[in-house]
């Protein structure tokens, strides 16, 4: 009977494994494509954050040259599999407060483009939405997968350096 549960659970854990690391390629590319977009011309990007109105003047200014960095900086993170937690943790935050901001302008009936990653006005709608909701559950995937498998294998004293190989077999 021991040798019949690892090879159920071998059989879920590669497809498993291959989704995570689908997840992290995905956010890594969108967020160091973001930050390249919105770096090459950030004056378009001031415009476009003072277009959702909800800050002031000088946070769109602070935010249009805060917010590529912190893409750049989150794309990095997800490569690395020592910063992976974190990143994708902050990524799930960020996300989930672009997804508040959409949903914000969407309700109020703004015409707002999104602007997230190009240069084009696309007003913000269900495509967008449906866009920014996919990255934030698979930062979100990505962080608890990850946070669980490093808490189980702490309280099994195995708190050795974690990468995504780990994963699943905690």
């Amino acid at each position: 009977m021991m040798m019949i549960e690892p090879k159920r659970f071998l059989k879920f854990q590669l497809p498993f494994r291959l989704f995570l690391l689908l997840a992290q390629i995905v956010l890594v590319f969108s967020f160091l494509w973001s930050s390249w977009t919105h770096l090459n011309n950030q004056f378009f990007f001031i415009k476009s954050i003072a277009d959702y109105q909800l800050v002031g003047g000088n946070t769109s200014i602070f935010l249009a040259v805060v917010l590529p960095i912190l893409h750049m900086c989150l794309g990095v993170m997800l490569l690395d599999g020592k910063w992976l937690q974190f990143g994708a943790e902050v990524a799930a935050v960020l996300l989930f407060f672009y997804l508040a901001a959409q949903l914000s302008v969407l309700i109020s009936g703004k015409q707002v483009g999104c602007s997230c990653f190009a240069f084009d006005d696309t007003p913000i709608g269900v495509y967008s939405m449906v866009r920014t909701s996919l990255l934030f559950a698979l930062a979100f995937t990505l962080a608890f997968f990850y946070r669980r498998n490093r808490s189980s294998r702490i309280l099994n004293g195995r708190a050795d350096s974690l990468n995504l190989n780990d994963l699943g077999t905690g």
